[in-house]
């Protein structure tokens, strides 16, 4: 997994030198991310495609919920501070 974290921020970087956009970034991010994700679990826990795609919607919905909750909880203790 670092080594996919350097080669993504080598591609950030050089992507900023050329372009100074960063929508290469957020293209790479929003696709090649969870795929990368996704293919590091089935190999990880040597299962079917289906069951891992399973696993990996039931983490990102969890993810959520639990972003969600977090983030309420930051808004009203800002509010009420």
């Amino acid at each position: 997994m670092l080594t996919f974290i350097f080669l993504v921020l080598y591609l950030v970087a050089l992507e900023q030198a050329l372009t100074n956009t960063p929508v290469i970034t957020a293209l790479f991010f929003s696709t090649v991310g969870p795929l990368y994700l996704c293919k590091a679990m089935r190999i990880f826990y040597q299962q079917k495609r289906l069951m891992t795609i399973l696993k990996f919607l039931f983490i990102n919905f969890v993810f959520f919920v639990v972003l969600a909750i977090s983030s309420s909880l930051f808004i009203l203790g800002s509010i009420f501070a």
